[in-house]
């Protein structure tokens, strides 16, 4: 087994070289969230990273509400309104994960609870989890980024196409590893 960091760089400088090959391997710079891996963003921006590097799409999910400005007229003969903040729910499932993959043509879900912060699961992302495995899903909680990668390596080959979906990824503005 391979260590995690060392074994995404590899794959990073890999990729790196394909997207921008006139620069020189020492000035390479790889992304900066391999070095947030204790914070829940980092660690979920890296496992995205990571699932794109071995040839397989992935993206963040998110499922939170906004809040609007929504005027309020005072009453039927006083036409002067007044603003009221409302909180408009997300249109997502409850529970739904942090991350939405497809691996080997199979619907992953990956839920991020990093250890080093002390997240735990809510009752409606179990309810979740119970769903996408009823449906032939698979569900991974991911504690920490070297279980991840331990739990990725074994559980999944890389994609023979991985230059074709970097090539994409490339192309595609807004994308990134």
């Amino acid at each position: 087994m391979t260590k995690p960091l060392p074994h995404f760089r590899t794959l990073y400088l890999e990729y790196s070289k394909l997207r921008t090959p006139s620069i020189p391997d020492f000035a390479r710079v790889y992304p900066t969230y391999l070095t947030r891996l204790r914070t829940t963003n980092g660690m979920t921006q890296a496992i995205i990273g990571y699932i794109r590097l071995n040839g397989w799409f992935a993206e963040r999910i998110s499922n939170t509400g906004r809040q609007v400005t929504k005027s309020v007229k005072r009453g039927k003969l006083d036409y002067r309104a007044t603003q009221e903040q409302i909180y408009i729910p997300g249109t997502g499932c409850n529970g739904t994960s942090d991350i939405a993959a497809v691996i080997a043509g199979k619907k992953v879900s990956i839920e991020v609870k990093n250890k080093y912060t002390g997240d735990s699961m809510r009752p409606a992302q179990a309810q979740y989890a119970k769903i996408v495995e009823a449906t032939g899903g698979v569900y991974y909680v991911a504690t920490c980024f070297e279980d991840f990668v331990k739990w990725f390596d074994t559980t999944w080959d890389r994609n023979p196409e991985y230059l074709k979906v970097w090539q994409i990824i490339i192309e595609t503005e807004g994308m990134a590893i």
